[in-house]
């Protein structure tokens, strides 16, 4: 009766007796690796995962059964692989243009903003442009872009020559750009005297949204109290 107890015991103890085998394994952030222990469980295979250290753990009574449990968690979890997103760029296109009305003059605009021109002659009284400075700028996604230069403004020496500078903050959502907080502005000269001149603070600021490759006309604004107007024309496409 004792042989019989101590080989009962003896054979309840084998069977407890259990290996181990650690496995590595990346997080993918949703904790899938947890949903194992129910495919495992049936099969009296323990199983333990901790995604701070990254590793699962599986209890086996045999080493066929470490083997099998492996491949399945190998064959089955897929991380999904990080998702990463390439910072998009945006190249943009600041025409400054002079319209002046009364005149017939063919202008000096680009071809580019022949299509621009022509409806700004349909909505005002303005007939002739001018091409006064075209910058170009490149900008990355969910930055802000900011720049400044001197016109040429023919009417006043070098010295009292035009400033404007433009700001603006950026973002792409597809292929939907969005400026956000748009500050156009130029610093105008009017005479006040023999070789004397005072400045004025001329400009627009506003927000809008654009497709890749579309001209816009930010706005219009004089450019003195009897000479014509100011148009901030910004032209944008995303350059990956």
């Amino acid at each position: 009766m004792k042989f019989l107890l101590l080989l009962t015991l003896s054979s309840l103890l084998a069977a407890q007796i259990r290996i181990s085998r650690t496995l590595e394994y990346e997080p993918d952030g949703t904790d899938q690796a947890e949903r194992f222990y129910k495919v495992f469980q049936p099969n009296n295979v323990g199983y333990h995962f901790d995604p701070v250290l990254k590793i699962v753990t599986l209890y086996a009574e045999t080493k066929e059964k470490l083997d099998e449990s492996e491949a399945v968690f190998r064959r089955y979890y897929k991380p999904r692989p990080a998702l990463t997103i390439a910072d998009r760029n945006v190249e943009i296109t600041l025409n400054i243009l002079h319209g002046k009305s009364g005149i017939t003059e063919k202008g000096d605009a680009p071809a580019s903003l022949n299509a621009v021109i022509q409806q700004l002659k349909q909505v005002t009284n303005l007939t002739t442009f001018n091409n006064l400075e075209t910058q170009i700028l490149r900008v990355r996604d969910g930055k802000r872009v900011e720049s400044s230069g001197v016109l040429v403004w023919q009417e006043v020496p070098e010295s009292a020559a035009p400033n404007y500078n433009l700001r603006a903050d950026l973002s792409l959502t597809g292929q939907s750009i969005k400026f956000n907080d748009v500050r156009v502005g130029v610093r105008m000269p009017y005479k006040t005297g023999e070789n004397l001149f005072q400045f004025r603070e001329v400009g627009i600021n506003t927000s809008l949204d654009m497709k890749s490759g579309q001209q816009v006309v930010v706005g219009k604004t004089n450019a003195s109290s009897k000479d014509g107007a100011l148009i901030f024309v910004i032209s944008a496409r995303i350059v990956d």
